[in-house]
């Protein structure tokens, strides 16, 4: 009997009268060999044995078969580590925005409140700057003036 790990691993099922061939693949070297195959149905039982064995001309795909330590198997393991790994990292960064729009709401701390109110502070900044800009070059203009009304007599 094969493993059930090997029930996805049939390939292809031919009958032809007299003959019946199953491709099974990926394999270990161990399931070949004999087999007793039992059928019943309502015209009665039958028994026989047949012989597994490696058809040598057919060259199997081997990017399908994972090589395990028991042996090739049909699908690889899953490196869960990784993956547990990037699942952790993004809800402890969920976690971290959603306490910190909770502690700005609330109680007005926080990240997100601190990096508000440096905004604030620069747009205020910028703003004074600019109007300081605008004083000093309305000053510097009449300044100007003045100085070509007095030198011009």
């Amino acid at each position: 009997m094969l493993d059930d790990k090997c029930k996805f691993c049939v390939q292809k099922v031919q009958n032809l009268p007299g003959v019946s061939t199953l491709r099974v693949t990926p394999y270990r070297d161990t399931d070949f060999g004999n087999y007793k195959c039992k059928a019943r149905n309502k015209l009665g039982f039958q028994h026989i044995t047949i012989k597994l064995r490696q058809d040598k001309t057919k060259r199997h795909k081997i990017a399908d078969a994972v090589d395990g330590g028991k042996g090739m198997h049909c699908t690889k393991p899953k490196d869960m580590l990784v993956i547990s790994v990037i699942v952790l990292v993004v809800a402890s960064v969920v976690f971290l925005l959603v306490f910190d729009v909770v502690c700005h709401v609330t109680r007005n701390k926080g990240v997100l409140n601190r990096l508000i109110r440096r905004r604030n502070r620069h747009r205020k900044y910028s703003t004074l700057t600019a109007k300081d800009k605008t004083n000093s070059t309305e000053t510097q203009d009449q300044e100007n003036s003045t100085e070509k009304e007095h030198a011009a007599p």
